[in-house]
């Protein structure tokens, strides 16, 4: 992540800007953008979705039954008919 900011996104030079780092990463080793995704995954996206779910308190939802989901899709079409 920290070379995917240093390197300039705009610079027409290989060297210099990202796309470049990642041709010559790949180039040396093609496992890296396997390894890179599973970095990002376990190191960004896990705890970002972990805290999300903590602050919106998703386990503590109680998800509807297949009833319940019925009865409020037929409230529904009834109220926006009338």
């Amino acid at each position: 992540m920290r070379n995917m900011i240093h390197y300039d996104i705009t610079s027409e030079e290989e060297d210099k800007n990202f796309l470049g780092y990642l041709n010559k990463a790949v180039g040396l080793n093609t496992n890296f953008i396997q390894q890179l995704t599973n970095n990002i995954v376990t190191n960004y996206l896990k705890p970002i979705r972990s805290e999300i779910n903590d602050y919106l308190q998703i386990d503590t939802i109680k998800p509807y039954s297949d009833l319940e989901l019925i009865i409020n899709r037929i409230y529904k079409l009834m109220r926006d008919k009338g």
